[in-house]
C-alpha cells in the first residue's frame, strides 16, 4: 500500500539539510517486499536523517521504530531502507541515527574536501577519486610535472589544511535545480531531476556533493596525512585521518610504542637501530641455519646412498627440526645417484622417503626412486597419514602433512611390503 505523499528527494532529505539530527519522525509511504529476499522489505519514508550511500560515503546505520535498517540506499532520487518487518503506509515512525558513526563519516568526508580543495588551488592537484575507509581514507591524486610528494610537501599541505580548521571556516550547502546541460561529470547516470546540491567551504572550495557534512571546519578537529603511494599511471594514492580517527590512530601508535619499548630494551628513539640490529642478527642466522641444513642433509643422503648400496630396497630419514631444504638437498643429491644405479641394472630398484617436521604439526614429504615403487609408497603414505596432502608422477612425488604421529608405524608398513 502506498499513500499519497511524495517522499523528499535525494539533495533535499532531512539528512543533508542538518546532519547533526539524531532522531527524527516521520511517515511512511510504502513498504514492500524485495523481489529477491521476501524475509526484507523496502521501505520508502516522507524524509529521512538515514544517508543512502553515494558520493563515495557509505550508507548510515539507525532504527525505525526500533527495527534496525540493515542498508540505506538511493533508487534515482528516493531513499530505500531496508527492514526486516512490514510497516503500515501512513504510519508514523521514528528514526534513531547510529551518530557515532554518523560523525566519524561527517569529519572524514567534509576533511576530504578541504584536503583536495587545498591540492587543487594551490598545486593545480587534481583527486582523481577517494575511498571512506573503516579505518583510513584515501584519496588518488593526478602527478603534477615538478611536484614530489617528499615529507616537506606533505607537510606544508597539512598545515594549510590544519590551519583552515583552526581559523573556524564555515561550511554550507548550497542547492539549485537539476540542469542537464550543466551536470556535474560526477553525478550517476540514475540522477536526473530534482536539485543539484553544493557543499561550499568558504573562501575555499565549492563542490557538488550529496553526503553529509560539519558546519564548520573547527568541528573535524584535525588532519592528518599518510605515506603515499605511487599508483599505476604515475599518479598519487594518498591516505589522511581526520579528527576521532587521529586521536585513535595516535592512541594505537602510543600502544604499539610501549610494547616495543617493552620487547626492544630500548626508548622509543632507539627502535629504529635495535631493528637494525636484529635483521643484522637474523640475516647472520639464516646464514648459519642455511649452512647448517645443507651439511646435515649432505650427511644424511651419505648415510642414504651408502644404505642403498649395501642393498636396501626402502630407505627413509625424518629429522623433526628439518624443513623443506633439508628435503629438498637430501632429494638433489642421492636422485641423480639412484637414477644411475636403476640405468647399469634395471632388475634394482629401491625408494627413498625424505620427511621432516615435528610429530604435531607435520611438515614436508619427498618419495623418489623407481617409477613404479614411487607410485606405491605415495599412495600408501596418503592412504595410512591423516592429512597428507601431494602430488606427482614419474620418479618424484612431494607432499606435505599437517602430523605424523602415523609416520613410523606407516614406514615400518611399507618396508614390509614385497615391492
Amino acid at each position: 500500500m502506498t499513500v499519497a505523499l511524495l517522499s523528499k528527494p535525494v539533495g533535499l532529505l532531512k539528512c543533508q539539510i542538518n546532519s547533526y539530527l539524531k532522531t527524527f519522525k516521520t511517515t511512511v509511504i510504502s513498504c514492500s517486499q524485495t523481489p529477491k529476499n521476501p524475509k526484507e522489505y523496502e521501505l520508502i519514508l516522507e524524509d529521512t536523517i538515514l544517508f543512502p550511500e553515494g558520493g563515495g560515503q557509505p550508507y548510515d546505520f539507525g532504527t525505525v521504530n526500533q527495527t534496525p535498517v540493515s542498508k540505506v540506499l538511493r533508487k534515482g532520487l528516493t531513499a530505500v531502507h531496508y527492514v526486516d518487518t512490514p510497516f503500515e503506509a501512513g504510519a508514523e515512525v521514528e528514526l534513531n541515527l547510529d551518530f557515532e558513526r554518523r560523525w566519524d563519516f561527517m569529519q572524514q568526508h567534509s576533511g576530504q574536501h578541504l584536503l583536495s580543495a587545498i591540492l587543487e588551488n594551490d598545486y593545480k592537484m587534481d583527486t582523481l577519486s577517494w575511498e571512506l575507509g573503516k579505518t583510513q581514507c584515501h584519496i588518488q591524486i593526478k602527478s603534477v610535472k615538478g611536484i614530489v610528494l617528499n615529507k616537506e610537501f606533505l607537510d606544508e599541505v597539512e598545515k594549510k589544511c590544519n590551519d583552515a580548521i583552526i581559523k573556524n571556516v564555515f561550511v554550507t550547502s548550497e542547492v539549485e535545480d537539476f540542469n542537464d546541460t550543466e551536470r556535474p561529470e560526477s553525478l550517476p547516470a540514475d540522477y536526473v531531476g530534482g536539485v543539484i546540491r553544493h557543499i561550499v567551504i568558504e573562501g575555499i572550495d565549492r563542490n557538488p556533493c550529496c553526503g553529509t557534512h560539519v558546519t564548520s571546519l573547527s568541528h573535524c578537529q584535525c588532519i592528518k596525512l599518510g605515506v603515499p603511494e605511487t599508483i599505476p599511471g604515475g599518479n598519487y594514492r594518498l591516505p589522511f585521518w581526520v579528527g576521532s580517527r587521529v586521536m585513535k590512530y595516535l592512541s594505537a601508535a602510543i600502544s604499539t610504542e610501549k610494547q616495543l619499548n617493552n620487547l626492544l630494551s630500548v626508548g622509543p628513539e632507539g627502535h629504529i637501530d635495535a631493528t637494525k640490529r636484529l635483521l643484522q642478527t637474523q640475516r647472520e642466522l639464516n646464514r648459519a641455519i642455511k649452512n647448517f641444513t645443507k651439511e646435515v642433509s649432505n650427511n644424511a643422503a651419505q648415510d642414504i646412498i651408502s644404505q642403498i648400496e649395501a642393498g636396501k630396497k626402502v630407505v627413509s630419514v625424518h629429522r623433526e627440526d628439518g624443513n623443506l631444504d633439508y628435503v629438498f638437498h637430501i632429494g638433489s643429491v642421492v636422485s641423480p645417484v639412484l637414477q644411475k644405479i636403476h640405468a647399469k641394472d634395471d632388475s634394482n630398484s629401491h625408494v627413498v622417503i625424505v620427511s621432516a617436521g615435528q610429530k604435531k604439526t607435520g611438515g614436508p614429504i619427498m618419495v623418489f626412486g623407481k617409477d613404479e615403487l614411487v607410485s606405491k609408497v605415495s599412495g600408501e603414505i596418503t592412504k595410512s597419514i591423516p592429512g597428507v596432502k601431494g602430488g606427482g608422477k614419474g620418479a618424484k612425488w612431494q607432499g606435505k602433512s599437517t602430523t605424523w604421529k602415523e609416520l613410523e608405524s606407516t614406514i615400518a608398513k611399507i618396508a614390509s611390503l614385497e615391492l
